[in-house]
């Protein structure tokens, strides 16, 4: 008895409020309990004290306050621009200061469930859109100095990449301009692009060969490139005349190089006479004394077509050789081949990575057109 009242404990209620405070591992000492470790403290805060409220009264002082951020304001946005030609990448976590940026995406990749920033306060990664901002930071290889700006500027190849990835990420509201938007738009759908195939193979063409010859131009357009990879027999010859003679229609004075196994030079030059007779030819072949001459004929010509040995198909022989393309085509796409050995030939080769086998397919898909003879078998 105290003061006259008599005070009756509930042993049960007791019970259950130890077994709690058991369960997020406080220790015990002669007059209380306590917690020491961060990441105790951190769940316990985040789960156990409203747990701990359902069962009891819960006073304490203003000393005792621990913020958690569940939700980050996180404010994304990418725009092409007319002046550089590039990529700005822009992300701000609100008032958490950039310089943290690189830590927090580290909590990220050790799996763990909170960060600690520098104000005290606690940070939940629990945040779809934090980790997805983590992947893309990871698979475009960003160091830390590149995550402290809060605006990157990035090679607009990278733009179908980021716009999947941003989208998989939940983050919807990704603001950005219209130069972007029809870039995505133009290569994901060549069929919309409001170009015309040249009339002399207008009927010529076939549907799906009219979505390559436009696929072709858009890259061409944003000077990308590209691998149009159509099963044999579906006339990757002819789509690739038709961009040529398109751009000689629209007044470009250059010549375009044409590089094929030897057996198939000739064929080459059959082909123009037969679809795109408009375009002047120089096939470069013979000794090197006669390629040297023939080569001074190059800055009149449409179209020069010379040979390199065959050593098989380049897409079936190896993902090494798939490199050494993308690095021709678009240099540094698929990063300095040391990283790509590491990070996608290996584990996809020696280990049947899964994983690293669709990250490279988010890659390589915008720029990769193949339809199979299944596809078009009505055409």
């Amino acid at each position: 008895a105290e003061g006259g009242r008599i005070l009756v404990r509930d042993i049960d209620a007791e019970r259950n409020v130890l077994d709690l405070l058991e369960q997020y591992s406080f220790l015990v000492y002669p007059y209380g309990v306590y917690l020491e470790d961060e990441d105790k403290i951190f769940a316990f805060f985040q789960t156990g004290l409203s747990r701990l409220q359902k069962a009891a009264a819960v006073f304490y002082s203003d000393d005792f306050k621990l913020i958690i951020r569940e939700k980050t304001p996180f404010i994304s946005g990418i725009r092409l621009s007319s002046e550089t030609d590039l990529l700005e990448f822009s992300f701000d976590l609100g008032d958490i200061n950039p310089s943290e940026v690189s830590s927090i995406f580290a909590a990220l990749r050790e799996k763990k469930q909170y960060y600690r920033l520098k104000d005290g306060t606690f940070l939940s990664l629990d945040n779809k859109e934090l980790n997805g901002m983590a992947q893309i930071a990871d698979q475009l290889d960003l160091s830390d100095k590149d995550l402290e700006q809060k605006t990157l500027s990035l090679p607009k190849y990278r733009a179908l990449y980021l716009d999947q990835q941003l989208k998989d990420a939940g983050m919807r509201n990704v603001k950005t301009n219209s130069a972007f938007e029809e870039l995505v738009r133009d290569i994901r759908n060549p069929g919309d692009i409001p170009v015309s195939v040249p009339n002399s193979l207008e009927s010529t063409l076939r549907d799906y060969q009219k979505t390559g010859f436009k696929w072709l131009k858009a890259l061409s357009h944003y000077g990308l490139g590209g691998i149009l990879a159509d099963d044999m027999g579906l006339g990757k010859t002819i789509q690739v005349l038709a961009l040529l003679l398109s751009d000689k229609e629209e007044g470009c004075r250059l010549p375009s190089l044409i590089v094929v196994p030897t057996s198939l030079v000739y064929n080459w030059g059959e082909e123009v006479c037969k679809f795109a007779p408009e375009l002047n030819v120089l096939t470069v072949v013979g000794t090197k004394k006669e390629r040297r001459t023939l080569m001074k004929r190059i800055p009149v010509a449409d179209l020069v077509i010379t040979s390199y040995p065959l050593t098989g198909t380049p897409m079936e022989n190896s993902l090494t050789e798939l490199w050494s393309i993308f690095d021709f085509i678009m240099p540094g796409y698929l990063f300095t081949h040391t990283k790509f050995m590491n990070t996608y030939e290996r584990p996809i080769v020696k280990e049947q990575n899964k994983d690293a086998m669709k990250r490279l397919a988010g890659h390589i898909k915008p720029f990769v057109l193949r339809r199979l003879k299944t596809d078009v078998l009505k055409e």
